[in-house]
């Protein structure tokens, strides 16, 4: 009756000791013989952080089909993991089905905004650099600041939107340019 929360032990004693693909296979035995939520959750982001993303990405649905809630939980943990390998178009999707799962969380709003903004590409336009921001990347550094205006991303998210404003305008790359002078 107990061997999956054995597993499970074992997955977090692993997790804790940085061998993630052995936590990944000890939380899948957990939940061979009792499938829990929070085991596919925990499976997911070992399997993650063993960078191992398609296979994570198959657990967060089994999550969400136990425990529906577990699903914001599941997604962010994966979109922070390719958060911190410096894969950040690859974290957008993860952090918008967080984001789905939980319109409240604002620290997954304040990711996403950081994911989408690492996408940011540029376009020379004549004399002009001009930015191409992501679709949703004001709006989600905006719903983290309306998620929690008190909370600790709300600052960090506001400075983020001023700097896309800033993008806005383009940046001028002409060099040299002398003004025309009227002749008299």
């Amino acid at each position: 009756k107990n061997h999956s929360l054995v597993w499970a032990q074992l997955g977090s004693a692993n997790e804790g000791l940085g061998k993630y693909d052995d936590a990944a296979a000890d939380f899948d035995k957990a939940n061979a013989l009792v499938p829990t939520a929070s085991y596919y959750v925990a499976e997911g982001t070992d399997l993650a952080k063993a960078g191992k993303f398609d296979e994570a990405n198959a657990t967060c649905p089994k999550a969400i089909a136990l425990e529906p809630a577990s699903g914001a939980t599941c997604w962010k943990n994966l979109g922070i993991v390719l958060n911190n390998a410096g894969k950040m178009k690859e974290a957008v999707v993860p952090l918008q089905k967080a984001t789905e799962a939980d319109p409240k969380d604002a620290q997954a709003w304040f990711l996403l905004g950081n994911a989408l903004s690492a996408t940011i590409d540029t376009k020379q336009v004549g004399d002009k650099m001009t930015y191409i921001i992501p679709p949703g990347t004001k709006e989600a550094y905006q719903k983290c600041i309306d998620s929690n205006p008190s909370g600790p991303y709300a600052a960090q998210a506001k400075a983020a939107l001023d700097g896309l404003q800033s993008l806005d305008e383009g940046v001028d790359t002409s060099v040299g340019k002398k003004s025309k002078k009227k002749s008299s």
